[in-house]
């Protein structure tokens, strides 16, 4: 609908993908276990696996793209781009790195897919974890050449200082 609106001019859209993001302001039951646990020396938890590759998007990052992207001028009508974030080499190294800049040890709990099959039976927000699954068993990336092309000059806010921004902002909730 909103590529045929934009064809038609009658609006200008881009369409940014993101993998999982995080930051501050972001409340999601995936992401704010983790920053809480670190801050409460508790576990972490994750789904599936905490030992492969995962891509992230730090919120303010994200929001800056679609500034530098919305200020362009030669953008089409509707504009798709990929911007992947970071690729961390681990779910459970990255909380070690966000327990650590808590002042915290890190410890992890991880929830096994058969868990979310299961209560999939009771609650369709379980079973859509559980359709979803492989995007936290599998390194899955996104390519985002195409947003570096036309932003040259972007560059990522670097992990501690967003990790540390993310733990400010969780410990004022």
């Amino acid at each position: 609908m909103l590529q045929q609106a934009s064809e038609q001019d009658t609006c200008k859209v881009i369409n940014l993908r993101l993998p999982d993001f995080w930051g501050p302001n972001v409340v999601n039951e995936g992401i704010t276990p983790i920053f809480k646990g670190a801050l409460a020396g508790k576990p972490m938890p994750w789904l599936y696996r905490n030992d492969i590759p995962h891509q992230l998007v730090y919120t303010p990052d994200a929001a800056r793209v679609y500034y530098e992207l919305a200020k362009l001028p030669q953008l089409q009508p509707y504009a798709v781009y990929n911007f992947a974030g970071e690729v961390v080499p681990s779910i459970k190294q990255w909380q070690a790195q966000i327990a650590a800049v808590a002042g915290t040890v890190a410890t992890y709990k991880l929830y096994p897919g058969w868990l979310f099959k299961v209560m999939g039976v009771f609650s369709p927000g379980m079973r859509e974890i559980s359709e979803m699954g492989y995007l936290w068993q599998h390194t899955l990336l996104l390519n985002d050449k195409k947003l570096y092309c036309a932003l040259p000059g972007f560059r990522l806010t670097p992990m501690p200082q967003a990790i540390e921004e993310t733990l400010g902002w969780h410990r004022g909730q």
